[in-house]
C-alpha cells in the first residue's frame, strides 16, 4: 500500500471515531441510549458500527467487511473498531456478550455456516485479548441466515457479511445461597 493510501485510511478511522463520540452524545441527549442508566457507551452509529437497543440488549452490528476474503482472519483495520467495542463492553461488567456471525449466500450453506462461526470466534478471540473474560462471551455462526440486504447485488452481499455483537441485559438469577434462604 502506498503512503497516501495509509494516510487516507488513518483519516477515515479518526473520522469514524470522532463520529462515534458525536453520535453517542446525540443518542444520549435524545434518550435513545439509556440502558443501563448508570453507565454510558462509547460507540454509536458510524459507517462501521451500528448500535441499536433491543429487547435482548444493546446490539452492535459490524457491517463493514473486516475479514480477508474467504477467511476468518481479522484485517488490521478492524482492530480500531474492536478496541472501541471492547471499551464499551467493559462498561457493562455484569452482562454477557453474544457474537453472531453471518455470511452472504455465495458458496454452500455448510461452508458459510463454518466460515461465519470462525469469524464470530475470531472476534471473540480479539475481545478476549482485550481483557474481556471468555466465559462472558458466546460465539455462533448463522451462515447466510437473516440477511439484512438483498444478496443479488455486490453491495447487498457485502452488508450481509457481518458480525453482530449483543451486550445482553443482565438477568437476575438467584444464587444457590439465595435459593436456600
Amino acid at each position: 500500500m502506498s503512503k497516501e493510501h495509509h494516510s487516507t485510511m488513518y483519516r477515515r478511522i479518526f473520522l469514524s471515531l470522532f463520529m462515534c463520540a458525536s453520535l453517542l452524545g446525540a443518542l444520549l441527549v435524545a434518550g435513545c441510549v439509556n440502558w443501563p442508566t448508570t453507565q454510558t457507551t462509547n460507540v454509536a452509529n458510524t459507517s462501521s458500527v451500528t448500535a441499536v437497543q433491543t429487547d435482548r440488549g444493546l446490539l452492535l452490528i459490524l457491517e463493514a467487511v473486516y475479514f480477508d476474503f474467504n477467511s476468518a482472519h481479522l484485517n488490521p483495520s478492524a482492530m480500531t473498531v474492536i478496541d472501541e467495542i471492547a471499551n464499551m463492553i467493559q462498561s457493562y461488567p455484569n452482562s454477557h456478550i453474544a457474537i453472531d456471525g453471518y455470511t452472504d449466500n455465495t458458496g454452500t450453506e455448510r461452508y458459510n455456516l463454518h466460515l461465519s462461526t470462525e469469524r464470530a470466534e475470531s472476534v471473540k478471540a480479539a475481545l478476549v485479548q482485550r481483557n474481556i473474560a471468555a466465559d462472558r462471551i458466546t460465539a455462533q455462526g448463522f451462515g447466510p441466515d437473516n440477511p439484512i440486504a438483498d444478496n443479488t447485488s455486490t453491495e447487498g452481499r457485502q452488508r450481509n457479511r457481518r458480525v453482530e455483537i449483543f451486550i445482553l441485559k443482565p438477568i437476575d438469577i438467584p444464587t444457590q445461597k439465595e435459593k436456600e434462604d
